[in-house]
């Protein structure tokens, strides 16, 4: 069975191998070679996806929400980003 914490962090087309040596029961050994391949994970995103904020007056200062969003990629040569946006949406934008 493969141990798949040991080879998530392979990168797309990563190779490494196993060996696993039987022997017959004349005692000749044989060895099984299985070469493992990366395939390319996706990124993971996480935190808070929910803000709040309350309605002032006009004239009022600006109300703000605040938070943080993360992102990771368990393939090891990865590094995900953020871009550096603000996205308009109805009430506001982030």
């Amino acid at each position: 069975t493969l141990d798949q914490a040991s080879v998530q962090d392979l990168d797309a087309g990563d190779q490494v191998t196993d060996t696993i040596t039987l022997n017959a029961s004349d005692g000749t050994p044989q060895d099984i070679v299985i070469t493992i391949t990366g395939s390319e994970d996706a990124p993971e995103v996480t935190g808070e996806f929910l803000g709040s904020v309350t309605e002032g007056n006009e004239g009022d200062a600006a109300v703000t929400a605040t938070g943080s969003i993360t992102i990771s990629d368990v393939d090891g040569d990865d590094a995900p980003t953020f871009a550096d946006t603000t996205e308009a949406g109805t009430y506001g934008s982030l």
